[in-house]
Parts: structure tokens; C-alpha cells; sequence
């Protein structure tokens, strides 16, 4: 008897589950439970962190290190943030300088548009959200939004309860740029499924460009 030789290709890789969400009706509206979770979540978010655009630069513990650091940067002839001297406190380290990559250029880029202090909160406040809204694009596309949708409360209001203290002290610590990298990561994971279940030069390019932002992100928790 002949026997089929087994399927290797491509094709065998898992597709994404059909969604699984509740829906509520308002009229004759339906709106997905999970978005409106998510909606009230963000809208709740962004009422909690107001005091952190209070008027003034960070100075205190790690944040007020990183804002040094790219302060140095602005006001130097230094083309290379990695390489740029500052010596107010540890600004001037590898330790601080040279990890968190692209929390600091894209803090430079939007500082062309705003003032290096508002530039350097707005990037805390994107680089925390990646993490939950990771965390609600990958469950959703693999067919969990409700899921999806917890997570993203989850990961944005735990670090601003009473055991940290509210935001501000998860921010002075710079867990902000580890939440972004553990988004990041999130992103690797789904670029990398998303290129296996249908093969293409510009998956591979993409997904290869998003897992290097991952570890320039930070690289310490990319190695970890």
C-alpha cells in the first residue's frame, strides 16, 4: 500500500482561531465588548498619569538620568547619542546612555515638534501603552479579543496601584522602557507566527526589522 508522504510545507502552520468576543447592543449599534473595555481603559489611563505632564523635566532616580542623557545630546555637536559626553550624574555611562535606543531617538524625534520635556513624557506614556496594546492586537489576532482586552487592563493599571505607589514611582524607576520592550516582544512573537503561516520576502524584512527594534529596545530584557 502506498503511503502519502506527510505535509511539510508551509501551509501546516496554525491559522488564527475565528474571534471569540461578546457584543453589546445600543440601538441599532453593536459595538464588540472588548474595544469598549479597552476604550474605557485608555480613557481612565490617560485621567490617572495627568500629573505626570506637571510643568518640569524629570530629575529624579533613572528618569531623570535617561532625560539627561538626550538633553546632552540636544545641546551638543554630537551626531551619535551613544557616544555623546554628559556629566550630570550617570547621564554620561554606557549604562545609560547606550540601552534604551529607541526611547531615546524617538524622544529626539518628537522634540523637533514640542519641548524636550513634554517630547520625553509623551514617549513614557507610548512606550508603557506598547505593552497593553501588544497584549490586545496578539490575543485578538489569534482570536481571543475578549482576552485581549483583559490583558490590555491588566498591563495598564497594575504598575499604578498601591503596590508601586501609583505611576509616578513605576515611571522614576524607568519600568516604562521594560514595558516597551516586553511589547516589543509581543510583536516579534506575532511578526514571526504571521510570516510562518504565509512565507514572503517582505514578512521576512519586517519581522527581521521588528525583532532588532525589539532588542535595541532594551537589550537586557531582550537577553533576559
Amino acid at each position: 500500500n502506498h503511503t502519502p508522504a506527510p505535509n511539510t510545507s508551509m501551509e501546516s502552520v496554525p491559522k488564527p482561531n475565528k474571534s471569540v468576543d461578546l457584543f453589546i447592543r445600543i440601538g441599532s449599534w453593536r459595538f464588540p465588548i472588548s474595544v469598549l473595555i479597552v476604550f474605557a481603559s485608555t480613557i481612565a489611563f490617560l485621567w490617572l498619569i495627568i500629573p505626570l505632564f506637571d510643568p518640569g523635566p524629570p530629575i529624579n532616580s533613572d528618569i531623570g538620568v535617561h532625560y539627561s542623557a538626550i538633553a546632552c545630546y540636544l545641546q551638543g555637536d554630537h551626531w551619535n547619542l551613544q557616544t555623546a559626553w554628559c556629566n550630570h550624574g550617570q547621564a554620561g555611562l554606557a549604562r545609560f546612555s547606550r540601552y534604551a535606543v529607541v526611547h531615546a531617538y524617538v524622544t529626539v524625534f518628537l522634540s523637533w515638534f514640542m519641548p524636550l520635556e513634554v517630547a520625553f513624557k509623551v514617549m513614557m506614556v507610548l512606550g508603557f501603552l506598547l505593552l497593553p496594546t501588544a497584549s490586545y492586537f496578539f490575543l485578538s489576532w489569534l482570536g481571543y479579543p475578549l482576552a485581549g482586552a483583559i490583558a490590555f487592563t491588566i498591563f495598564a493599571f497594575e504598575p499604578g496601584g498601591v503596590n508601586w505607589g501609583g505611576y509616578w514611582l513605576h515611571f522614576v524607576v524607568g519600568g516604562f522602557i521594560n514595558s516597551m520592550a516586553t511589547g516589543f516582544s509581543l510583536l516579534t512573537i506575532f511578526c514571526i507566527l504571521w510570516m510562518l503561516s504565509s512565507p514572503s520576502y517582505a514578512r521576512v524584512i519586517l519581522t527581521s526589522g521588528i525583532g532588532a527594534v525589539y532588542f535595541l529596545s532594551h537589550p537586557s530584557s531582550a537577553l533576559w
